[in-house]
């Protein structure tokens, strides 16, 4: 489902149908991606748009830094930042992660 709504999202630098094709065929890089929406979607849907700028994804193990340099290089996220901690752990609900520091991608586009 998530990578539908990828797939449907356009705006600035994010296309979101090169991400959802990409996120596809790399799926071993990857457990779980969200695109999340905010009230201003409510505004874009019936028009099919799905207004969002953040794209959380949840790396396999080894493969976090390399999915942080090809959001930036390939995809030209504006910023790219790093989620972890207990705080994180928490919300995931798991405290069974290698690096806490590294848990969480995010990747934004403005």
């Amino acid at each position: 489902f998530q990578l539908e709504v990828i797939a449907r999202t356009n705006f600035n630098n994010f296309n979101g149908k090169k991400i959802a094709q990409w996120l596809r065929e790399n799926h071993k890089m990857w457990k779980t991606v969200l695109l999340p929406l905010d009230f201003i979607s409510l505004r874009d849907m019936d028009t099919g748009g799905w207004h969002a700028d953040t794209l959380y994804i949840y790396p396999e193990e080894d493969y976090g830094f390399e999915l942080e340099e090809i959001m930036k290089e390939q995809f030209h996220a504006d910023e790219t930042q790093w989620h972890g901690g207990s705080e994180t752990m928490r919300m995931l609900g798991t405290s069974k992660v290698k690096d806490s520091s590294y848990i969480i991608l995010s990747a934004w586009w403005d």
